[in-house]
């Protein structure tokens, strides 16, 4: 009994060895398995649609195709644009992820943590890392302001002025020419097509009398505000470009 049962094993290994597959180059989807038993063929179906986009125009592109998207359906949410090539069968589908860009990165971390430095290290920030905004006036005001200390009798405090006790004043030169908040104006994402998707972030501006240094902080919600309306524009940009597509805010 032993003995056939290896027997059996060893048959089964030699069918499998004398296996052999066939294909056509004109004939796609199919191949033919033959063995000792004779020839079969074998429906053998490309593989699943699930390609990972880079621009606006390829997506767009893509779902244009009825020979690719038959029955296409979208979803934006805050990383990400899926599309699914056919929402009655939902297991091709497109992707493309949404880059955020250094700038927006840079304005979305002020709204936890503000950027404190010395007036010309704000300017420097905003000439080189905030590049191409609207912010050009801050630059000219903050590139002249100057810290002082004088003796006073005055005990108040404003924009730009603080009194400590009734002897000693901290005064900034300049300061009203400092606004107390301003624009931050840059780009969402960074993928090809999707530059024309920029919004304003509303930041304070602190003259920090005391520790001579300038604070810059975004406002709360400020980002989140500025995605979102990023995030419905591009639906609207979707919506007119596949205007048969429906288009939907929110994850699958």
């Amino acid at each position: 009994m032993l003995k056939e049962f290896f027997d059996s094993i060893v048959n089964i290994g030699r069918q499998t060895v004398d296996v052999q597959f066939h294909s056509h180059p004109e004939i796609h989807g199919k191949v033919w398995l033959q063995d000792q038993r004779g020839i079969t063929q074998v429906e053998c179906p490309p593989p699943l649609r699930k390609p990972k986009l880079l621009g606006f125009n390829d997506l767009v592109t893509m779902l244009r195709d009825g020979s690719i998207a038959a029955k296409p359906e979208v979803y934006i949410c805050a990383g990400r644009i899926t599309a699914f090539l056919d929402a009655d069968d939902r297991r091709q589908l497109v992707v493309l992820d949404l880059v955020p860009t250094t700038r927006f990165t840079l304005a979305k971390s002020l709204e936890t943590k503000a950027l404190v430095g010395q007036p010309r290290e704000i300017v420097k920030w905003l000439r080189v890392e905030m590049h191409g905004g609207t912010h050009g006036h801050l630059i000219q005001s903050l590139s002249r302001v100057d810290f002082q200390r004088t003796s006073t009798g005055t005990n108040r405090t404003e924009h730009g002025k603080e009194s400590y006790g009734r002897s000693v004043e901290a005064i900034v030169q300049q300061a009203d020419q400092v606004p107390e908040s301003f624009n931050l104006v840059c780009p969402i994402w960074a993928n090809e097509g999707f530059n024309r998707y920029s919004c304003n972030v509303e930041c304070s501006v602190y003259l920090n009398t005391e520790a001579q240094n300038v604070e810059l902080r975004v406002l709360s919600d400020e980002s989140s505000r500025a995605l979102n309306q990023a995030m419905f524009a591009l639906s609207v940009d979707l919506r007119d470009a596949l205007p048969n597509v429906p288009v939907f805010l929110g994850a699958p």
